[in-house]
């Protein structure tokens, strides 16, 4: 330290003890041991009763949850893609779907054959004779005879249709497809004109910007340049004269320092004995602090107490309240599946109608055409009807009638079909939304349960803490009061000292008196160098800047030419590669439209074509079903041969219903797979969240077997700890195929590694502190969800990775974003504390250094509880009030804290003495 520096702290250190009056300085820190350079300073701390508490603090970004991967299982051409990028779906809304126009005619015609075999089953039940066995075989097999050829020849016609029309819808893609190659060819033409462009323009504008920016640098740095020269030479020129004025106060001050030292011993006599009188009031106080702390422990106990059994009243009531939601949402959901059972009953038995009288109607439209036939040929149709033909006529009404009753039935039951379905459909919808009701209901009631176990784990630390203090306080007031019998002791000791330090002040003082004149004669001689130093720095600084303001002048001009150059061609390039972007979605639009159009007519054609062949079986069907309606006549005309034939039919009918029964059995199951097949044409989300990502347009092909691919960030963050684990974990329910929509759940974590020490604190289930490092302020709850078991090493260091879940979120916090964490492991509440670098050592027993009231210095062990972030707590060795030295950064000598009035002075010449006693002399550099 310069020597003008150090006689300036000792004048500072004067004229605070004489101002102050109450202050007290350890005669050390004023003394010759203040000359040397790299003290530390000592700054004090109270000891006082307060909070300690030790957390682990980390730090990560927000990601989501869980990510979802969707595909179809069945291969097929894209009907729709209901969801886009950033939009926020439900659980089980559809997001996607596949044109199913032939699995819908699959299920229908699977239905229909169910219920044929059904009906067969019925009939057979029934009863047929041999005689008409027969005679249906024979019919039948004459009408399917004839109806083969029928159905052939329909087969072909649609064969026919089908191959000419995929001849000419196949010609129209093909030039559709010529069109938008045309066209992007046109666009990478204009394309790589512009990129040649933009490759030579760029080059020559970032020169000109480069020339701007290197003038305004220079400009700037010549700016910078007078104002720092200025500001440098006025503070030499303040600080030179700063010194003289200093000097010749310290010159009149020392002149006077020997009335002042005298005036000042007498005050440091009489302040030396104040702490004798102040530590005999101190023991007082401690004997009557024991009683007072008794008191206030059994209070805070009681208090502590009572916040355990109100949080575990709160426990219980969130668990019952959880119990009362879950049997809620359960009746709902036994009552909205009984709902559907009664509604899917309904819907089987109208279309179990629907078969009966399709059936019926059928055989009506075979007796009007019979009695039609007969009415022709019987040849009615003279002026004089025979009795026959009015028996005929009466018939045929009266069939007629049938017929029309039949068919209204039959479309009466077809509607209630249709409306069975629709109810059946919106049943399964209330299940499935009833469903994320009792989801969500169920994260609500463990997220409250959670936060109600760490409210009563939060109360029975502070309990434990309670009765900690509550056991340790007697023995810290026994102990208070020998600590003031001891400050008795030591504050006569300190009398003693102050009238020895009284008799050497004189001749310190006189050699003071002589540095001072010294210290004037070299700061007068400064003064004059600095102002003759500044006057020429002044002229050069404005011709630096008249340059670099001329040179920023002319690189800007030829910026300013460059862009407007540039501007125009990028004004081209761009106008050429919208009319090409143009163009290739028109043809892209042509394409899709003809493709459209042939998915359109190729559908009509083999609508028609199974039109044609379903007509040709129906047909069929009709001739069967006249003939067993004749066989039915003929049991009736022949009764008695019916009897006796019966005997054999009866042999023979188990083996055909057993038969009939396994026909249905077949049916049932191949519709319930053309039902799955339908149902997974329907693409839905597993889960609420956001669509991030959909990689399929309608009318795409797409193949099967993606299914759903689910990955977790709990469990990607703990395979990435292992060597041997793969880079992602996920699990898919489906084949290897990529999904066409990437879905992220609501919800978003953080991963954080955490060192070995830490880690062994922490479990799952723990509260935390989520700050979001871009929103200020911003503070979430978090807890622990997952630990990985397996750590991570990286150049020797031991982590483990820890995820964390946000309880709470809010509206601007989004994925990615980097937050810090902290979990609180322990807490102390209502001990005596200090700061955590007062203490010295380890473990439970430390030092610490006690500052007395006459300034002295004194080294106590201490009984240290809970280590704190950046306190410790104390439970034997301290008393409440007392002082404790922080030992911190070296600044050129020593000092301790000081009372208010000190403080006082060294604000009133905070410009030329730099703080007093803290500080340093500011006016020579800041103290160093």
């Amino acid at each position: 330290m310069p020597m003008h520096l150090t006689r300036y702290a000792l004048l500072d250190g004067a004229l605070v003890a004489v101002l102050a009056g109450g202050s007290v300085v350890a005669a050390t820190s004023l003394g010759a041991s203040a000359s040397s350079s790299g003290s530390p300073v000592l700054a004090t701390a109270l000891v006082a009763r307060g909070v300690v508490q030790s957390s682990v603090s980390a730090s990560g970004n927000l990601a989501p949850a869980t990510t979802y991967t969707l595909g179809f299982l069945t291969s097929g051409r894209v009907a729709k893609v209901s969801a886009a990028v950033g939009q926020h779906v439900s659980q089980g809304q559809v997001v996607a779907t596949l044109i199913a126009t032939q699995d819908r005619q699959q299920v229908t015609d699977d239905q229909l054959q169910l219920s044929t075999a059904r009906a067969q089953l019925a009939q057979l039940e029934r009863g047929l004779s041999p005689a008409q066995q027969a005679s249906a075989s024979a019919q039948l097999a004459q009408t399917e005879n004839q109806q083969a050829s029928s159905v052939t020849s329909a087969q072909e016609s649609a064969a026919s249709s089908i191959l000419a029309a995929e001849q000419s819808d196949a010609n129209s893609i093909t030039q559709a497809r010529s069109q938008l190659t045309a066209a992007q060819l046109a666009l990478a033409n204009d394309r790589r004109s512009a990129t040649l462009d933009s490759r030579t323009e760029p080059t020559t504008l970032a020169q000109a910007q480069q020339q701007v920016a290197g003038a305004r640098q220079t400009l700037a740095q010549a700016e910078q340049t007078v104002p720092q020269d200025r500001s440098q030479g006025a503070i030499a020129l303040a600080q030179a004269k700063q010194q003289v004025l200093s000097a010749q106060q310290a010159l009149t001050q020392a002149a006077q320092s020997a009335a002042a030292d005298k005036a000042q011993g007498a005050i440091a006599l009489t302040q030396a004995k104040q702490p004798v009188t102040s530590a005999e009031q101190a023991l007082t106080q401690a004997t009557q602090s024991a009683a007072a702390d008794r008191a206030q422990g059994a209070i805070a106990l009681a208090q502590a107490q009572q916040q355990v059994a109100t949080a575990q009243q709160t426990l219980a009531n969130d668990q019952t309240n959880a119990g009362q939601d879950s049997a809620n949402l359960q009746t709902v959901a036994s009552q909205d599946q009984a709902q559907l059972a009664t509604d899917e009953q309904a819907l089987t038995t109208a279309e179990a109608d629907v078969t009966t009288y399709t059936t019926t109607v059928s055989a009506d439209q075979t007796a009007v055409s019979t009695l039609q036939a007969e009415e022709s040929s019987s040849g009615c149709g003279g002026a004089t009807p025979s009795t026959v033909c009015s028996s005929l006529a009466a018939a045929l009404s009266q069939a007629q009638s049938q017929l029309n009753a039949d068919q209204s039935s039959l479309s009466q039951a077809e509607s209630a079909v249709t409306s069975g379905q629709a109810k059946v459909t919106q049943d399964e919808n209330t299940i499935a939304n009833q469903a994320n009701a009792t989801t969500s209901a169920q994260t609500k009631d463990q997220q409250q349960i959670a936060a109600a176990q760490a409210e009563v784990q939060s109360a029975q630390l502070s309990l434990k803490g309670e009765e900690q203090t509550l056991g340790t306080q007697a023995t810290k007031d026994q102990e208070a009061v020998a600590s003031a019998k001891a400050q008795v002791q030591s504050a006569q000791l300190s009398v003693r000292a102050e009238e020895q330090t009284l008799g050497t002040q004189a001749t310190k003082d006189q050699e003071a008196e002589a540095t001072a004149r010294q210290q004037l004669q070299s700061a007068q001689l400064s003064v004059k160098g600095e102002e003759q130093t500044l006057s020429t720095q002044a002229a050069k600084d404005q011709q630096a800047v008249t340059t670099a303001r001329q040179q920023v002048q002319g690189a800007q001009t030829s910026l300013t030419a460059t862009r407007q150059s540039l501007q125009k061609t990028t004004t081209q390039d761009a106008a050429t590669i919208a009319s090409a972007g143009l163009q290739e979605t028109a043809d892209r639009a042509a394409l899709a439209t003809t493709e459209h159009d042939v998915s359109k007519t190729l559908s009509l054609a083999e609508r028609q074509a199974r039109t044609q062949v379903s007509s040709a079986t129906q047909a069929a069907k009709l001739a069967v079903t006249a003939a067993e309606q004749a066989a039915s006549d003929a049991i009736r005309v022949a009764e008695t041969s019916a009897a006796v034939t019966a005997q054999p039919a009866a042999q023979s009918e188990p083996a055909q219903v057993k038969a009939d029964e396994q026909a249905i059995v077949a049916a049932e199951a191949t519709l319930s797979a053309a039902q799955l097949t339908l149902h997974e044409t329907v693409l839905r989300a597993p889960a609420s969240g956001t669509i991030t990502a959909v990689d399929a347009t309608t009318g795409e092909s797409v193949s099967g077997g993606a299914g759903v691919s689910v990955t977790s960030a709990a469990s990607s963050a703990a395979s990435s700890a292992s060597s041997s684990a793969s880079s992602s974990a996920s699990s898919s329910a489906g084949g290897s195929s990529s999904g066409i929509v990437t879905l992220v759940a609501d919800g978003l974590v953080v991963t954080a590694d955490i060192a070995e020490a830490d880690a062994t604190e922490l479990h799952v289930g723990q509260p935390a502190t989520v700050a979001v490092d871009a929103l200020t302020g911003t503070e979430l709850a978090g807890r622990i969800v997952a630990i990985s078991p397996e750590a991570a090493s990286s150049s020797g260091v031991v982590t483990y990775p820890v995820t964390f879940a946000l309880v709470d979120t809010a509206p601007k916090v989004r994925a990615g974003m980097s937050v810090s964490l902290t979990v609180i492991v322990a807490q102390s509440a209502g001990v005596l504390n200090v700061p955590a670098s007062a203490v010295h050592g380890s473990g439970t027993t430390g030092t610490v250094t006690v500052v007395g009231a006459n300034g002295r210095q004194r080294t106590v062990t201490v009984t240290v509880g809970l280590r704190g972030d950046t306190t410790d707590a104390v439970l034997q060795g301290l008393t409440a009030g007392e002082r404790v030295v922080i030992v911190t950064a070296a600044s050129g000598r020593a000092a301790t804290a000081t009372s208010s009035a000190a403080s006082s002075v060294r604000a009133r010449f905070a410009g030329g003495l730099g703080g007093g006693l803290g500080g340093g002399f500011g006016g020579g550099g800041g103290g160093g």
